[in-house]
C-alpha cells in the first residue's frame, strides 16, 4: 500500500503522499466499482484504501481511519501511518504478500493481520484488493478495503481454546471419544478420534480420518454382522446407538468394547455419530464369573433339593408310615376294651398323620421329581401337569410327542424349572382356569411353551410374590445357550423357552 517500485516497499519520492483535489477526482473515479466488489464479496461496508501506481498517491477513506479510532483529519494519507501500525509479528508477512501480489506471484490479495488502534489495543483486519487497469491492460491503481474482524477472531480464539480444553479432557479419558460418519455411498470414516484410539485399536486417529476400514478390521469376525446391522438401524431410525462387540488385540487377546453415541443427519445425507467407546473387558469377565457362580449355586440347589426330596421320601415319610401302622395296631388293641375316647384320639392322630405324609410327599415331589431322573423331561412334565391339576383344579393340557427323546440333564432341569415357575405364576396371578403346556423339537432346538388365558401382567412389573421369576428362568436358559420369551396381554400370557440341542440329543 506504500508507493514503491515493483518488487520493493521503499518510497520513490517524498512527495505526492497527499492527493490534490483534481488528482483525487481522477484517482477515485472507479471507487463505485470497488465498493461493489467489496460489498459483493463480504456483504458489508469496510474502510477503503487506494494506491495510484502512477503517482504513488495513497488514500485512506474516513471509514478506514475510523476503524483505528481516528477522525478523517487526524490521520494523514501517508504510507507510514499504515506501516507503523502493523503488528510486529505480522509486518514481514504482510509486506511480502503486497510485494508478491504486485509482482504477479499471487492470484488474489486476501489476507489477515493486526493493526494498533488509537486506544492501544490490537484490531484484526481482513484486507482485500484488486487492480484497476488501463486500456492496455497495465495495472494503474490498486484499490482495496479493510474489514475489522476482531470480534470474529476473538470468537475463533475462544472456540479454539474451548476445543483445546475439550480435547485435553478427551485425551485424559480412558477409551475413545469419537465422531463416526457414514456417507450416502456406504463408505465410513472417523473425522475425529481421541488418542485412545491408538491404544485401543493399535490404529492412529489420522489413519481413519477418511476411511474407517482399519477399525472394523480389528473387530471379531463373528461380531461384524451384528455390529453393522446395529449401525444401519441407528442410521435409519436416527436413534441412540449402543452396542457391545469383541476386539482382537495385537497380542491376539480378545477384549470387549461398549460403544454409545448419538446420530445426526448432515446436509449431504451422511449420518454423523458423536460418542464414546469403552473397554468393558473387566466388567464382562466379572459378569461371566458371577454368571458361573450363580449357575453353580443353582446346580448346588438342585442337588440339595434332590437329596432332601430323596431323604423325605425314603426316610422321613417311611418313618411316618411306620408310626401310622403302629397307630392302627393300637386302635385294634383299644377296640377290645371299648375305650371310645382313646379310639377317637387315635383316629384323629392317624388322620393328621396321613395328611402330613401326603404333604411331605408333595413337598418332596415339588423339590425334585424322581421321574425326571428315571423317565426324562417328557414323563416328568406329564406327571407334574397331572399333579398340578389335581392340587389346584386348573386344567393343564399337554401337547408333546409320545416318544419325546431324552435331553442332556442340565437342559431337562432348566426346562422343568421353567414349567414349575410358569404354572406357579398361572396359579398365583393369572386367574385362568386352564393352561397349555407344549413341548417340541424343531431345527436343532427344543421349544417349550406355557400359555394361559388369564389377565396378563406388565412385563416390567416387579414380581408380586417370591420365586425365581422371569429373571431366574432367563438366567437358567441363557447359561445353557437358550433364551426366554414372554408375551403378556389382556388375552393371557405365553412363556416360551428355546434351547439349542447338542448333536446327539433330541
Amino acid at each position: 500500500m506504500r508507493p514503491a517500485a515493483p518488487g520493493t516497499m521503499t518510497p520513490t519520492s517524498p512527495v505526492a503522499h497527499a492527493t490534490p483535489p483534481s488528482a483525487d477526482r481522477r484517482l477515485w473515479e472507479n471507487q463505485g466499482r470497488l465498493r461493489q466488489l467489496i460489498h459483493a464479496a463480504d456483504g458489508g461496508p469496510g474502510g477503503l484504501w487506494a494506491w495510484d501506481l502512477v503517482t504513488n498517491a495513497v488514500y485512506f477513506s474516513p471509514e478506514w481511519k475510523q476503524q483505528l479510532g481516528y477522525a478523517d483529519h487526524e490521520l494523514p494519507n501517508l504510507f507510514e501511518e499504515w506501516d507503523r501500525r502493523l503488528h510486529p509479528e505480522d509486518r514481514e508477512r504482510t509486506l511480502a504478500t503486497v510485494r508478491d501480489y504486485r509482482a504477479g506471484l499471487r492470484a488474489f490479495y486476501d489476507m489477515e493481520f493486526r493493526m494498533r488502534h488509537r486506544d492501544g489495543s490490537w484490531r484484526w483486519i481482513f484486507a482485500r484488493a484488486d487492480f484497476l487497469r488501463d486500456s492496455t491492460g497495465q495495472p494503474v491503481r490498486m484499490m482495496g478495503c479493510h474489514f475489522d474482524i476482531t470480534e470474529r477472531k476473538q470468537a475463533e480464539e475462544a472456540q479454539a481454546e474451548a476445543l483445546g480444553r475439550l480435547q485435553k479432557i478427551a485425551e485424559s479419558i480412558p477409551g475413545v471419544v469419537y465422531q463416526y460418519r457414514l456417507r450416502p455411498d456406504g463408505t465410513a470414516s472417523f473425522p475425529y478420534a481421541s488418542e485412545g484410539c491408538r491404544e485401543m485399536y493399535g490404529v492412529g486417529p489420522e489413519e481413519v480420518r477418511e476411511d474407517a476400514t482399519k477399525i472394523f478390521a480389528r473387530h471379531h469376525p463373528d461380531d461384524l454382522p451384528g455390529l453393522v446391522a446395529s449401525i444401519e438401524k441407528s442410521a435409519r431410525d436416527l436413534t441412540p446407538w449402543r452396542h457391545e462387540a469383541r476386539l482382537i488385540a495385537d497380542d491376539g487377546a480378545v477384549r470387549w468394547l461398549e460403544a454409545n453415541s448419538l446420530p445426526e443427519r448432515e446436509a449431504d445425507g451422511s449420518i454423523l455419530w458423536h460418542g464414546y467407546i469403552a473397554d468393558v473387558t473387566e466388567r464382562k469377565l466379572a459378569e461371566d464369573a458371577l454368571r458361573n457362580l450363580s449357575h453353580r449355586l443353582v446346580q448346588a440347589g438342585d442337588a440339595e433339593r434332590r437329596r432332601i426330596a430323596r431323604e423325605l421320601h425314603d426316610s422321613t415319610a417311611q418313618d411316618l408310615v411306620a408310626v401310622l401302622m403302629n397307630l392302627a395296631l393300637l386302635q385294634d388293641h383299644l377296640g377290645k376294651s371299648n375305650d371310645l375316647v382313646a379310639s377317637q384320639i387315635i383316629a384323629d392322630s392317624a388322620a393328621l398323620l396321613e395328611n402330613s405324609i401326603h404333604e411331605l410327599r408333595t413337598l418332596a415331589y415339588r423339590a425334585h421329581t424322581p421321574r425326571l431322573d428315571d423317565s426324562g423331561l417328557a414323563g416328568a412334565l406329564r406327571e407334574y401337569a397331572s399333579g398340578f391339576s389335581q392340587r389346584t383344579g386348573i386344567r393343564v393340557a399337554v401337547e408333546m410327542a409320545d416318544a419325546f427323546p431324552r435331553l442332556p440333564e442340565p437342559l431337562e432341569m432348566a426346562l422343568f424349572r421353567v414349567v414349575q415357575e410358569s404354572l406357579a405364576n398361572v396359579l398365583r396371578h393369572s386367574g385362568s382356569a386352564t393352561a397349555l403346556l407344549r413341548l417340541a423339537t424343531t431345527g436343532g432346538a427344543v421349544t417349550l411353551e406355557i400359555a394361559d388365558q388369564g389377565c396378563g401382567f406388565a412385563l416390567d412389573a416387579r414380581p408380586p410374590a417370591p420365586g425365581i421369576g422371569i429373571p431366574g428362568m432367563r438366567e437358567r436358559l441363557e447359561y445353557c445357550g437358550g433364551r426366554l420369551e414372554v408375551a403378556s396381554g389382556s388375552a393371557g400370557t405365553t412363556v416360551r423357552a428355546v434351547l439349542p440341542v447338542p448333536e446327539g440329543g433330541a
